[in-house]
């Protein structure tokens, strides 16, 4: 699947210099700011030790020749999944990507530092038809890996350009090579979930779990058309009135833990999963 997309950087390396020298090396005071050209990272989740895909979302009002991303993200929590080359002694890593708009793009990806990732694509072949028209929808899917000691939050993934000149990153060029465009750029977040939520059984939140008060906020709630139990961002089944771990919180919990309470049955060890 991902074989297309890659090439080896010792001739990536060599393609990418002769056209981004036409594409896009114009430092960042010489690029056109859009704000309707967006560029953003979908929302995503998992569990650590999961394997996940992350995509890139582009709208555009023109058709691109070329683009570079730079994408930023915590290292102690997430990881793409990369591809070791070695060129000429030196050792590079390449992500783990798949193209998803634009069937001609040629895309490296030939340095990985912690907590970046640069992607740049270019149409080799210069021909509009087959190049990365106007429109909008996921460009590309990298894979990554949620590392195993993650700990549970919504950590960001968002596009930043180099600090040092010419800046010429996060931004893309029409077919021609004659427009370096500055697009919108949005922000994602990835939630890592926790393992074992221990917040299952405490509707009311107040760090207790299976009390009198629990089991009257879920009764009001049911029948009363009480408060909402509140949630929890970073546990995948996220309402903390779920005691049957069926994704609905209704009659069947309140009885559930009515007979928790009454020590008629045991919670589930490790909540839901």
């Amino acid at each position: 699947m991902f074989g297309r997309l890659f090439h080896k950087c010792g001739v990536a390396v060599l393609l990418l210099f002769g056209l981004l020298g036409l594409f896009l090396v114009p430092p960042a005071n010489s690029q056109t700011p859009s704000d309707v050209d967006t560029i953003r990272v979908l929302d995503q989740a998992g569990f650590p030790g999961d394997t996940v895909t992350i995509d890139l979302y582009l709208r555009n009002t023109f058709t691109v020749g070329a683009y570079s991303l730079r994408l930023c993200y915590n290292p102690d929590l997430l990881a793409p999944l990369t591809d070791v080359v070695i060129v000429g002694g030196h050792q590079y890593y390449q992500v783990k990507a798949e193209q998803l708009r634009g069937t001609v793009f040629e895309t490296f990806k030939c340095m990985k530092l912690p907590g970046e990732v640069k992607i740049t694509a270019v149409d080799d072949q210069f021909v509009a038809d087959t190049a990365l028209t106007s429109g909008s929808g996921a460009v590309v899917r990298m894979r990554w890996r949620v590392l195993p000691g993650a700990i549970p939050r919504t950590t960001p993934i968002f596009f930043e350009n180099d600090p040092f000149y010419p800046q010429s990153w996060n931004t893309m060029s029409d077919l021609a090579g004659m427009q370096s465009v500055r697009p919108v750029f949005a922000q994602g977040t990835f939630t890592i979930y926790a393992a074992a939520c221990s917040w299952q059984g405490d509707p009311n939140n107040n760090g207790l779990a299976y009390e009198i008060g629990d089991l009257v906020f879920l009764i009001n709630y049911a029948f009363a058309g009480g408060a909402v139990p509140q949630k929890d961002p970073t546990c995948a089944r996220a309402n903390r009135g779920e005691i049957t771990c069926d994704d609905v919180v209704n009659v069947f919990d309140v009885v559930k833990m009515s007979e928790i309470i009454g020590g008629l049955r045991q919670p589930d060890i490790g909540g839901c999963q």
